[in-house]
């Protein structure tokens, strides 16, 4: 038995590095699947004619259900088919799954974690503030990309 999650999703922005406060932001409808600025757009609050860096932010999307009804074997899981570059996963305060690749598609037991109500969060870390982390020096450097 399969429940999709596949409607009734938020996101805000969240600063990079300050604690993320979920009753203090502004949340907005989200599409999902989808990204930062399908939903934006879709919704007004963005237009391809206003330039944004959306790696600039890290950026939250919210999901809030009832718990499933229990499978037969009693086990439930959270799987995704892959989640864009770095995130994270947390479900009702819980943090069960970091991510560092979009391709890759991910499978939690979270049995113990479900409610009647459920919270599920997941934050999408900046890209611009992870490339701006001093790493070791490459073995070669190229001009062709910038990161």
């Amino acid at each position: 038995m399969r429940t999709l999650l596949n409607s009734g999703w938020e996101l805000a922005a969240g600063e990079v590095g300050a604690p993320f406060e979920v009753d203090q932001v502004v949340w907005r409808p989200a599409l999902v699947p989808g990204t930062v600025a399908s939903s934006l757009r879709a919704s007004g609050d963005w237009s391809f004619d206003t330039p944004r860096a959306f790696d600039r932010d890290d950026w939250w999307y919210r999901c809030r259900f009832q718990s499933p009804q229990v499978s037969p074997t009693g086990r439930m899981f959270l799987v995704f088919g892959g989640l864009a570059t770095l995130s994270e996963v947390w479900l009702n305060g819980q943090l069960v799954l970091q991510s560092r690749n979009m391709f890759v598609s991910q499978e939690r037991d979270v049995s113990s974690l479900l409610r009647a109500e459920n919270e599920l969060l997941i934050r999408f870390a900046s890209l611009d503030a992870e490339l701006e982390r001093k790493r070791p020096r490459p073995r070669w450097k190229t001009r062709l990309v910038a990161h």
